[in-house]
Order: structure tokens, then C-alpha cells, then sequence
């Protein structure tokens, strides 16, 4: 009675293979969960960058029917046209690198770190300088009211306000540049990143003991 032989799995394309069958050390789950929330961060970034443009094009076209007086007053509580047009384009800027490390993360491959403190330094330096416009817009608005009978509430209001969105808008735009910033400097993160392979290349298998 006759055996058959059992056949023999063919060689697996490296560029295909799976990490058991290159037998790699199993992934961790960290650089997917801060993957994919860059990722969702950053187009939401992105998004609203987009809805500044819309808004800045709706403003300039309600300013002109609107009585000399009134847009005169508005005109007066905003930024510059050239400074809000700068935000938008930086703010853009740091929504796609955001969006490129999220991508690099998930997949697990390199440069990343570097890019990831760079933006988080970015966005620091980006979340004070807007903390600051929204400061000087708001105290603009009581500046230019001082005669008007509304002052003296609009001026107490003014300080606890100011204070409590700037608060929250700390909270918000440094909790995620804070944690990379200090993520990515831990060693054990470090000695993993860099046993990922580079963009665009193929991982291969550690030697053999």
C-alpha cells in the first residue's frame, strides 16, 4: 500500500508574508490605537480647516450688505485677512503630517518618531500663538463697545470668559502634543520604532540563534 507524500507549502513571497511566517515578535498595540486617532484627528483638522475658508469667504460677502456702521464694528473684531489666511494654511500644513504619521504608525514602518515630535513641537507653538489672537480679538470687541451701555457687563463677563475658553482650549490642543512629546521619548518606544523596517522596505525574519 502506497503513502502519499505530503506536499510542501511553496516558498511565501517576503513581500506578502504574514508576521508568524517571517516569524516576527508579535506587534504591539499601541502604534495602531495612536495610529488611527492621528489619523481621525487630523482630518478632522484638515475638515474644519476647509470650513475656516468657506467662512472667511461668507464673512467678507456678509460685510457687504451690511450698514457701513455695523461692518465697520465687525471689521474691527477680527484678525488681519493675511494672519487668519497663515492659520489656515499651517493649521492644513500640521493636519496632513498629522495625518502621515497616523498612516506610518499603523503600519508599523519609519520615519516616524522624528516626524511625530516635529509635530507635536509645531502644534504646541500653534495652540499658544491662536490661545493669544482669540485673547486680543476678545479684549478688541470690549475696546471697541467701551461706550456702548453693554460695556460694564461685557467687561465683567470678560476675564472668568476669557479664562474658561482658554482653559479649554489648552486642555484640547495640547493633550495630544503633550502626550507625543512625551510618548515618544521614552526609551522602550524608541528601541521598538527602531526595529521597524524603513518606508518601503520588505521586514525580514531576525537570524537564526
Amino acid at each position: 500500500m502506497s503513502r502519499t507524500p505530503t506536499p510542501i507549502a511553496p516558498p511565501t513571497d517576503p513581500a506578502h508574508a504574514t508576521a508568524i511566517e517571517l516569524d516576527l515578535p508579535p506587534a504591539s498595540r499601541w502604534p495602531r490605537a495612536i495610529g488611527i486617532t492621528a489619523i481621525i484627528l487630523g482630518s478632522i483638522s484638515l475638515l474644519f480647516a476647509g470650513c475656516n475658508v468657506v467662512g472667511m469667504i461668507l464673512t467678507a460677502s456678509f460685510l457687504k450688505i451690511l450698514p457701513a456702521e455695523a461692518a465697520t464694528l465687525m471689521d474691527t473684531q477680527t484678525l488681519p485677512a493675511w494672519l487668519m489666511i497663515a492659520g489656515i494654511v499651517v493649521n492644513a500644513a500640521l493636519a496632513i503630517m498629522l495625518i502621515i504619521v497616523g498612516n506610518r504608525l499603523v503600519n508599523c514602518v519609519r520615519p516616524v518618531r522624528g516626524l511625530a515630535m516635529c509635530w507635536s513641537g509645531l502644534q504646541c507653538v500653534l495652540t499658544g500663538v491662536i490661545l493669544v489672537a482669540a485673547l486680543m480679538i476678545q479684549w478688541q470687541k470690549i475696546s471697541t463697545l467701551a461706550d456702548s451701555p453693554m460695556a460694564g457687563a461685557m467687561s465683567a463677563n470678560f476675564v472668568p470668559g476669557a479664562a474658561m475658553g482658554g482653559c479649554v482650549w489648552v486642555v484640547t490642543g495640547l493633550a495630544l502634543p503633550i502626550f507625543g512629546l512625551v510618548w515618544f521619548n521614552r526609551g522602550v518606544i524608541i528601541a521598538e520604532i527602531e526595529s521597524w523596517p524603513m518606508r518601503g522596505e520588505v521586514p525580514s525574519p531576525p537570524p537564526d540563534a
